[in-house]
């Protein structure tokens, strides 16, 4: 029970804290950054599905919630241990394709392993 109400209330505040952050180029270029916080645990990951527009700078800040995990996105070279500590990982990638792609877990987190995983939904740009 104390667990459920722990990953909830890490869900709630992933849910609050996808937020949108200002990086400064070269050039004094201004980007935006979608931050978006994911919890990973055994065996799923919260949100388990993140959407963001082509062209986005994506920022993951990632926690575990119970043992060490792993999140990879192939197509964008995103691959991070999560240790279980709770400490968190950040990863950042330009999400330049559009199309949906999986998110898995990287690593060996017990008997419901493989089928630990979520989805990246990239938006296409609009011309």
């Amino acid at each position: 029970m104390k667990r459920n109400a722990c990953i909830f209330l890490l869900a709630i505040c992933a849910t609050a804290a996808g937020a949108w952050g200002r990086q400064v180029k070269g050039g004094g270029v201004v980007e935006e950054v979608k931050t978006i916080d994911v919890v990973a645990s055994q065996f799923q990951f919260e949100p388990a599905t993140i959407t963001v527009a082509q062209g986005d700078t994506v920022r993951l800040r990632l926690h575990s919630a119970d043992r060490t995990h792993g999140l990879a996105i192939k197509p964008f070279r995103v691959n991070a241990l999560i240790p279980k500590t709770g400490e968190a990982v950040t990863v950042e990638f330009v999400a330049d394709q559009a199309g949906a792609f999986d998110i898995t877990c990287s690593e060996h987190c017990g008997s419901g392993h493989a089928g630990m995983k979520g989805r990246l939904v990239v938006v296409a740009k609009q011309k």
